[in-house]
């Protein structure tokens, strides 16, 4: 492996009547009261956001350390000096050979690379998902990890170039193929506390000239003119039960509430007659939790294994499976990166949290659907590729930024971004072609953390939004922090656990917004109604007629951000009935202070 891895008038009246009951009172003219003048209406509150320690944003990962939903590691093949040709010393897995897997997952990876291969024998390909080999574990629905292998790949023949000085001939032989691991549903609630994870795991080694056989069977040249891999390894493949642990298993320890992950990776040897089973532990894992990822390193057990003897310092990977809402139990899978893919089963966990979200709205028809996430409010999932948020210039904190990221011969993908003073959440807008849509991403303050909250608290943002009438008149507001800007108010009662809000549109009075919000908080989340006025919501204010009035009930939805304070909240606005009014739209606020 060495190399490889890579959110007042009847009070009046009381004191009229008290001074005539008491005598102390008349009404003769000579005794003229005069009332005092009115006292002038205070000033408006001035509000400031609280001061909160700015996060420090995660640096920009090595590709292989960037978060993906599947990687396949190509099996190496060296040229191995028949016939005349050049006798390679050895061949790592180049960062090259380590691939993105699309959104297809269930699928054969990399089916159609392998078939166009000069060396593709065109026989049935070996898969570990097929039956094949050893043990699967068959419950996992939201990970998959093992190999696609030809065995009867043939030579690859590279003649020498003339026109390269020295140039010799290459040979290139042994299996053709790749390991992989594919998830899908990136998990957006974990559990509260520590887990066991149990499963299996599988890997592709480099190839070295001379290296010996081992504990690997099959044809000539493995480990030696190409990578051996776990379906090479002789292993306990015997269910029965009492006959011992069965395949390459998979121990781990995952401690949600200090982020962090310690494991081992086996081999279990086959069990002969009565004797009792040998495990050899190949790795011991240690990683530290990144949102719903981890990353970490591999360390070896036995430095002078041939295979397995060099340590690995890049270990990457999530948890997938999403928890159906309102539910308070789900499993969890969890796959690692590196020269190893395992795809391990999480025991039951009673007690579990929405920790993330990922929210989208299409701006042409208002449809609102869930994202992907990768735990990371500030980046961007589309079709399983991660795209960065933040500002392109170092350090640079905007209140609202754009950013384009080049899609090659797919076009480009143009970002707007809200907001420079949120840390653990970001929304905007993003367009990719004729596409786009309103995004959402959040990073939940844990539930005992708003649990510990009283008193009342009042939060001051922005919001976007796109309101469609049902005659398809259209009526948008954009975020920013400008004077008389689109303005997101909030107030919180903890201790009765309800709120109420506004949200005003670009150039409106805040004695006119736009929606009128109110409802309950449930747990780090909050839900309610956004309703326009009695008299609806004019689309268009120099307009007199009654066409351009739209009356919508929508729904508000929204959590808590920020660890561990809660300083921030944010979330979507929605409402998408046909022949009705609708309404799609994304928030962000932090936490005020009144200035003295």
């Amino acid at each position: 492996m060495k190399g490889n891895f890579r959110f007042a008038a009847w009070c009046c009246c009381v004191v009229l009547l008290g001074a005539c009951a008491n005598n102390k009172g008349s009404f003769d003219l000579d005794d003229v009261r005069t009332t005092p003048p009115p006292a002038p209406p205070k000033p408006p509150a001035a509000y400031n956001d609280e001061q909160t320690t700015p996060r420090e944003r995660e640096a920009q990962l090595a590709a292989l350390m960037q978060p993906g939903l599947g990687f396949a590691a190509k099996i190496p093949r060296k040229s191995s000096g028949i016939a005349g040709s050049y006798n390679q010393e050895q061949a790592d897995i180049r960062p090259q050979d380590i691939l993105a897997l699309d959104n297809a997952f269930g699928t054969l990876p990399l089916k159609d690379a392998l078939d166009a291969h000069p060396s593709r024998s065109k026989e049935v390909l070996l898969h570990s998902h097929d039956n094949f080999g050893a043990p699967r574990q068959r419950n996992l629905r939201y990970v998959r990890s093992g190999w696609v292998v030809d065995t009867a790949a043939t030579f690859q023949i590279i003649e020498a170039d003339p026109n390269i000085p020295n140039d010799v001939k290459k040979v290139y032989t042994g299996q053709l193929g790749h390991v992989y691991y594919h998830g899908t549903q990136p998990s957006k609630s974990l559990p509260a506390a520590a887990v066991r994870y149990n499963g299996t795991w599988d890997f592709v080694t480099n190839a070295k000239r001379g290296r010996k056989r081992g504990t690997f069977g099959g044809t000539s040249g493995i480990g030696s003119n190409y990578g051996a891999t776990s379906l090479d390894e002789y292993e306990n493949v015997n269910t029965d039960p009492g006959k011992g642990a069965v395949a390459h298993s998979s121990e781990f320890e995952v401690d949600f509430a200090a982020k962090t992950m310690t494991g081992k990776l086996l081999r279990n040897h086959p069990v002969i007659r009565d004797k009792k089973q040998e495990i050899t532990e190949r790795y011991r894992v240690n990683a530290k939790l990144s949102g719903n990822r981890f990353r970490g390193s591999v360390t070896a057990s036995d430095t002078d294994d041939p295979y397995f003897g060099s340590h690995a310092n890049t270990l990457e990977g999530g948890f997938f499976a999403r928890m159906p809402k309102n539910s308070q139990a789900n499993f969890w899978q969890t796959t690692t990166r590196c020269s190893a893919c395992l795809p391990p089963n999480a025991m039951r966990c009673a007690a579990t949290e929405s920790a993330f979200d990922a929210e989208r709205i299409d701006l042409n028809n208002l449809a609102k659907t869930s994202g992907d996430t990768f735990g990371n409010a500030h980046t961007l999932v589309l079709d399983g590729k991660a795209f960065a948020l933040a500002p392109a210039q170092d350090g640079s904190r905007p209140f609202v930024h754009s950013r384009t990221h080049d899609l090659g011969t797919s076009g480009s993908l143009n970002v707007h971004v809200c907001c420079g003073n949120l840390d653990y959440l970001a929304f905007g807008s993003y367009g990719k072609g004729t596409e786009g849509a309103y995004f959402f991403n959040g990073e939940r303050t844990p539930l005992a953390e708003v649990a510990q909250k009283s008193g009342t608290a009042h939060y001051r943002g922005t919001w976007s939004a796109k309101i469609l009438s049902k005659d398809q008149r259209g009526w948008s507001t954009d975020a920013g922090n400008g004077a008389g800007g689109s303005r997101a108010l909030f107030d919180f009662d903890f201790k009765e656990k309800r709120f109420t809000g506004k949200l005003i549109g670009e150039g409106s009075a805040d004695a006119f917004p736009a929606f009128k919000l109110e409802g309950k908080i449930n747990g780090n989340g909050f839900s309610g109604t956004a309703e326009t006025a009695e008299k609806g919501f004019n689309l268009d204010p120099k307009s007199t007629g009654s066409a351009a009035i739209v009356h919508i009930d929508a729904d508000i939805n929204g959590a808590f951000y920020e660890y561990p304070d809660a300083a921030e909240i944010g979330g979507t606005i929605h409402s998408k009935q046909n022949g009705k009014d609708q309404v799609g739209g994304v928030f962000g606020a932090k936490r005020q202070t009144v200035a003295p």
